[in-house]
């Protein structure tokens, strides 16, 4: 067994900020906030028109050194939603990432339970592009 390492908890969420479906003409709306249990989202999500909400952080500068890590652990209260996980990358040697409309992302989905906390793990190579 590995030893685990934290990458966020708690007030570590600082910055991170809600991206609605408003921002392409939806009506769905939410909020992120930084609580002592970590990061809460909460809102109310319209699928007429788009249907998402969302949190992200800013662009970390320098980027997050993730070489230590082989997977990203979530705890998530979802009551029974289906949750969509993405991580971006920037590149800054050749810029080529630029060239991609809304840059190189990994994109997992998975389920929640109805009641309680799903813990889901989702290791990096299980990362779709």
């Amino acid at each position: 067994m590995s030893n685990k390492k934290v990458l966020f908890q708690k007030k570590e969420f600082e910055g991170w900020k809600t991206l609605n479906d408003t921002v392409m003409g939806g009506s769905s709306s939410a909020y992120c906030d930084n609580t002592n249990s970590g990061l809460l989202l909460k809102g109310n999500i319209i699928e007429k028109a788009g249907g998402f909400v969302s949190c992200r952080s800013s662009i970390y500068k320098p980027s997050l050194d993730i070489n230590e890590y082989q997977s990203f652990e979530l705890k998530i209260d979802g009551q029974g939603r289906t949750f969509k996980f993405a991580v971006a990358c920037e590149d800054d040697i050749f810029g080529l990432t630029e060239f991609i409309p809304g840059g190189l992302r990994w994109i997992k989905s998975f389920p929640t339970k109805k009641f309680g906390t799903t813990k889901i793990e989702i290791p990096f190579n299980s990362l779709n592009q």
